[in-house]
């Protein structure tokens, strides 16, 4: 069962990666890719790192592609993510290694 959750974990990471890349020219197409990695992580139950969290809204679960759909702020140690969807701003605390 770890083999299988490992490759759904990689299969997951890329899919996410592929999706920003290809926000550049295709939102549509980069939602239906993110949507799928989501699947694929509710169904094996992963728990996904922060660097792969911070690209879904917490509130109405869509693809944040900063800039595009989302507003993204740094100030004094504070990351804030605001979905320019449903409105939600999501704070998180930054840390030396997350720097």
């Amino acid at each position: 069962m770890k083999k299988v959750k490992d490759i759904a974990y990689q299969r997951v990471k890329r899919l996410i990666y592929i999706a920003l890349d290809t926000a550049r020219y295709d939102l549509d197409l980069a939602k239906k890719q993110a949507e799928l990695a989501r699947r694929i992580q509710l169904r094996f139950n992963l728990r996904l790192p922060f660097e792969l969290k911070r690209f879904f809204c917490h509130s109405c679960k869509q693809f944040l592609v900063f800039g595009v759909n989302s507003r993204i702020r740094i100030r004094s140690k504070i990351l804030t993510v605001t979905c320019l969807n449903c409105k939600h701003v999501y704070r998180k605390i930054l840390n030396k290694k997350s720097l």
